[in-house]
C-alpha cells in the first residue's frame, strides 16, 4: 500500500488505488478458464481480550545445533534454538529434562569427562556451565562479543575452549569460571573447536573468506601449524582420533579433510559429508550426509551406509550406537552394525518456522519451516487440542516460506524457496501436486473463497493465479518492481496482493479478480495486511513501527509504536478488532485497533518471531519463530486452555 496515500475509494466491488507515482508496467497473461463463484465471508463474533494473556502450548522444541552423550551412556543431550533437552538414551520417549538459561539459541554442547558438568555456547554471546546432578547452572561465562559457535572441555576438565563470531579463541578456567588466554590468529568466524583426547593440541576451524584450520600446543597456547589443502568452504565440525594422531574437518561443501598431528601432512580426503565423529575403537570414522557411513581408517574404505540424510550426528561412548538429526528435524538413534532404528523423537520442526494457517476448524495448525543455518525444510501438521504432532514431512523443494489451508481444509497450498508452489493433503501432509512458475521464492499463498482458484506471490514481483485442481495457470502479472509478500482475498473475492518493498500500489484485474499489487524499494515496508473487515490496511516499516491506514479515507489511522526491532508479520484477530504483530526484538505484541493501544507483549522465543496468525474464531493466537518452536498464546478471556 502507500505510505502518503493522497486518496483511496471504495466503489461497488472494486478498490481504486491513487498513488504519487507508477510502478513497472504490468504484463496481464489471461487463458480462458471458468468463471470463480465468489462467495461473502461470514462475520465472525467479537472476542473478549484476557487480561492475562499465557501460552498454552509449545509446539516443537527448537532446532538441533549439536548433540552429546554423557561418558557413561545414560544421557543424550541436544543443544537446540529453544535451550537444552537432556533425554534418557535408552528411553526418548522418557520426560526429558529442560535446561533453560540462555536468551538465544544455544550452538555447542560438551560433557566433562566425568559427566557432571555439561558446558554450553549460545547466540546470546555466553557460556554457561550447568551441574548434571542438579539440573541447575552454575557458572556463567561472559567475554566474547559474537555469538559463541563452539565450545569443548579439555579431557582433564580443567579448562575450556570456545570459539564464535568475534574470532577469538578463549581459553577458560573451570573453576573460576575467568578467561585464561585469548589466542589470536583467524581473521573470521570460529566455527569449531576441539581438544584431542591426550590434552596436547587444540584445533580451531573457521568460515568462508579466510577460512583456515589452526592446530595449537594446549600447554603452551602457542599456534603450532595453520593446516593447508582446504577448499574455500566453512568448517562446520572437527574431530581427533581417539589416539590424537589425527585431525578430521567436515567443510559445508561436504569434503572432510584429514591430517596428521605431527607432520601436519594432508591425507585422502572424503566427499559428501558435513559432521564427523571417530570411532572409540579408533579404526572407523562416521560420517553424516546425505547418508550416515563408516569408514575403515587403515583402508580408507567405507564398510557401512545407513540410509537417509542427517545433519548432525554422535556417537554413543561404546560406539554402538550413533545418534543423528533427520531432514525433518527428528532425532533418531540407530545401531552402526546393522544401521537399525532403535528409537525416534518426533515433534520437531527441522529449522526455523517462517509460515502458519489453521484449518477452517480451528483443530489443525499447519507449520512451515527451514532456515538459512543448513536445517532442511519441512511441514509439519499439529493437533491444536493436544498439542501433539500429527505428521512432518519434508518439504520436497527447500525452505517453506508460505502456506495457505483450503476453505474446505482438505489442501495445504505450500510456497518454497525455488519457485514451487506444492499441493499437500490436509489431513495426511503427502504431496499430491506441484506447480512451478514463480523464478525465486514464493512468499504468498491465498486460496479463493470457494478454494477452486490459488493465488501466489514471488520474489520475482509477480502474482499468479491457479486453478487449484488442476494446477494449471489461469492468469499471472509480472514485471510488478518487487517481491510480494502477502495477498489477500477481500470479501467480495477481489485479489488484494498487499506487500512489496515499496509503497507504490498498482490496480489491474486478474482473470475473475481485483488486484492492487505494491512493489518497488523506497520506504522500506517490511510486512502488510488488509482487515478482515477491509476498513484499514496495516504496513510494518524498517523504523519498527506500523501505520493503520484508514481505506475509507485515506488517512493514517494510528502508528503502533513498541517493538525494538524489525517487523516481520502482522495478523488482524478474525473480528478486526485487534493486530498482532511479531518481531526481530523477539516479541508478539498486540495491538488494539480503535485506539492503537498496545494491550500485551508476549515474551518467550529465542530468536525472531516470523510469523504469526489467529485462530478462525479467534479464541488463539498461534506465534512462529525462528528459533524452531510455535507458541499459541489463549488471548480470548473465554476461551477454554488446552
Amino acid at each position: 500500500m502507500i505510505r502518503s496515500l493522497l486518496n483511496i475509494k471504495i466503489v461497488g466491488l472494486f478498490v481504486i488505488v491513487a498513488v504519487l507515482s507508477a510502478a513497472a508496467a504490468l504484463t496481464l497473461n489471461r487463458p480462458q478458464a471458468p468463471a470463480i463463484s465468489l462467495t461473502p465471508t461470514a462475520v465472525p463474533d467479537p472476542i473478549t481480550l484476557a487480561d492475562d494473556i499465557l501460552p498454552v502450548a509449545t509446539l516443537g522444541r527448537g532446532w538441533i545445533n549439536d548433540l552429546a552423550w554423557s561418558p557413561d551412556g545414560e544421557t543424550l543431550a541436544a543443544a537446540t534454538a529453544a535451550g537444552i533437552w537432556l533425554y534418557e538414551a535408552h528411553d526418548l520417549d522418557a520426560a526429558p529434562r529442560f535446561l533453560q538459561g540462555h536468551t538465544a539459541p544455544v550452538s555447542s554442547i560438551d560433557f566433562s569427562s566425568d559427566g557432571r558438568l555439561l558446558v554450553s555456547g549460545g547466540w546470546d554471546k555466553t557460556l554457561r556451565l550447568w551441574d548434571m546432578a542438579a539440573g541447575t547452572p552454575r557458572t556463567l561465562l561472559e567475554g566474547h562479543n559474537g555469538q559463541v559457535e563452539s565450545v569443548a572441555f579439555s579431557p582433564d576438565d580443567t579448562m575450556i575452549v570456545s570459539g564464535g563470531f568475534d574470532s577469538t579463541l578463549r581459553l577458560w578456567d573451570v573453576e573460576s569460571g575467568e578467561t585464561v588466554a585469548t589466542l589470536p590468529g583467524h581473521e573470521n568466524t570460529i566455527t569449531s573447536v576441539a581438544y584431542s583426547p591426550d590434552g596436547r593440541f587444540i584445533a580451531s576451524g573457521s568460515r568462508i573468506n579466510n577460512n583456515m584450520v589452526i592446530l595449537w600446543d594446549a600447554v603452551t597456547q602457542e599456534q603450532i601449524a595453520v593446516l593447508q589443502g582446504l577448499t574455500n568452504f566453512e568448517i562446520e565440525s572437527l574431530a581427533f582420533s581417539p589416539d590424537s594422531t589425527l585431525l578430521a574437518a567436515a567443510a559445508t561443501d561436504g569434503t572432510v579433510h584429514v591430517w596428521d598431528t605431527d607432520s601436519h601432512a594432508a591425507q585422502d580426503s572424503l566427499t559428501g559429508h558435513l559432521d564427523i565423529a571417530f570411532a572409540p575403537d579408533g579404526e572407523h570414522v562416521v560420517t553424516a550426509g546425505a547418508a550416515t557411513q563408516v569408514w575403515s581408517i587403515s583402508s580408507g574404505d567405507s564398510v557401512r551406509t545407513l540410509e537417509g540424510l542427517i545433519v548432525h550426528l554422535a556417537l554413543s561412548p561404546d560406539g554402538e550406537q550413533v545418534a543423528s538429526v533427520s531432514q525433518t528435524g527428528d532425532l533418531q538413534i540407530r545401531s552402526l552394525t546393522d544401521g537399525a532404528e532403535i528409537a525416534r523423537l518426533t515433534g520437531w520442526h527441522g529449522g526455523g518456522v517462517n509460515a502458519l494457517a489453521f484449518n477452517p476448524a480451528g483443530t489443525t495448525l499447519v507449520a512451515g519451516g527451514g532456515d538459512a543455518f543448513g536445517n532442511p525444510g519441512a511441514v509439519n501438521l499439529w493437533d491444536v487440542g493436544a498439542g501433539q504432532q500429527l505428521v512432518s514431512l519434508p518439504a520436497d523443494h527447500g525452505t517453506v516460506e508460505a502456506l495457505a489451508v483450503s476453505p474446505s481444509g482438505g489442501t495445504i497450498a505450500v510456497g518454497t524457496e525455488v519457485g514451487v508452489l506444492e499441493f499437500r493433503d490436509g489431513t495426511d501432509g503427502r504431496t499430491t501436486n506441484t506447480i512451478s512458475g514463480h523464478q525465486g521464492r514464493v512468499l504468498s499463498v491465498v486460496f479463493s473463497p470457494d478454494g477452486q482458484a490459488v493465488a501466489t506471490g514471488g520474489e520475482d514481483s509477480s502474482a499468479r493465479l491457479w486453478d487449484a485442481a488442476t494446477g494449471q495457470e489461469r492468469a499471472a502479472l509480472t514485471n510488478l518492481g518487487g517481491p510480494i509478500r502477502h495477498l489477500n482475498l477481500s470479501a467480495d473475492g477481489s485479489l488484494l496482493p498487499s506487500e512489496g518493498v515499496d509503497d507504490v500500489t498498482e490496480l489491474a484485474e486478474l482473470d475473475n479478480f481485483n488486484v492492487a499489487c505494491t512493489a518497488g524499494a523506497a520506504d522500506g515496508v517490511t510486512s502488510m495486511l488488509f482487515s478482515p473487515n477491509k476498513q484499514y490496511v496495516a504496513s510494518a516499516y524498517w523504523n519498527n513501527t506500523v501505520n493503520l491506514v484508514d481505506l475509507g479515507t485515506g488517512d493514517i489511522h494510528t502508528t503502533l509504536s513498541g517493538h525494538t526491532g524489525n517487523i516481520w508479520s502482522i495478523a488482524f484477530s478474525p473480528d478486526s478488532r485487534y493486530v498482532a504483530t511479531g518481531s526481530a526484538d523477539r516479541t508478539v505484541r498486540i495491538w488494539e485497533v480503535e485506539s492503537g493501544q498496545q494491550v500485551a507483549v508476549l515474551e518467550g522465543h529465542t530468536w525472531d518471531v516470523n510469523t504469526v496468525t489467529f485462530s478462525p474464531d479467534g479464541h488463539l493466537l498461534a506465534s512462529g519463530s525462528a528459533d524452531g518452536t510455535v507458541r499459541l498464546w489463549q488471548v480470548a478471556a473465554e476461551s477454554a486452555s488446552l
